[in-house]
């Protein structure tokens, strides 16, 4: 009777113990997608370099479009897919430091689960993102801003903060069809955040 006793006992206990483990790892798999499962249905390439703008402003930043034969292309005007995931790279060749306007936006917004990766150098465009070059983050401090890409008003859509000294990977779905703007939410110089294709340009949502 003992026996039967203490049998019944530790088919309980593993019974239960299975239930939490199985609870545990359903709470880590369904928290944060992997970067490695997500399905891309279009990837956005955007560099940012310090350009001449004229004589009496200089050089000034300026956000640019990675063509798939390698040019750059204005910003001006881009155009997405809408109802598909898009994988966007921002390469960012300009290291100045330019805290946004609000600490609003150094949170990750609009992302799939609000995030991004940051990696170092230039290795992030259409690479595999994994391993200790890529770090996922929310948010990233004000103080070593230098761009956002930021979309819709007050950036309701889409807010990606550039952390100087790094790049950054995300992912993206628009689904709502029409003409957006988008601007970096950094002073960049009066010159630059009032000329479309430099800091300031339109999203295009297409189906």
């Amino acid at each position: 009777m003992k026996n039967g006793l203490i049998s019944i006992l530790v088919v309980v206990c593993v019974i239960f113990l299975g239930i939490g483990l199985g609870a545990a790892v359903n709470h880590a798999t369904n928290s944060t997608p992997s970067i490695n499962s997500i399905k891309v249905g279009y990837t956005l390439n955007l560099v940012v370099k310090m350009e001449w703008y004229n004589a009496s402003v200089g050089y000034a930043a300026k956000y640019m479009v990675l063509e798939k034969n390698g040019s750059l292309g204005s910003s001006a005007k881009i155009n997405l897919p809408a109802s598909q995931v898009i994988r966007i790279d921002i390469v960012s060749y300009d290291q100045g430091i330019s805290p946004p306007y609000l600490q609003s936006y150094a949170n990750v917004k609009g992302t799939i689960s609000n995030s991004m990766i940051l990696t170092t150098g230039n290795s992030t465009m259409n690479s595999s993102l994994s391993g200790s070059q890529a770090l996922q983050v929310s948010s990233v401090n004000c103080g070593e801003i230098t761009h956002t890409f930021s979309l819709g008003i007050n950036s309701t859509l889409l807010n990606i903060p550039v952390e100087a000294g790094h790049n950054v990977t995300a992912y993206f779905e628009l689904n709502n069809v029409g003409i957006y703007d988008w601007w970096c939410m950094c002073p960049c110089g009066e010159a630059a955040m009032s000329t479309p294709g430099w800091m300031i340009g339109e999203v295009d949502i297409v189906t």
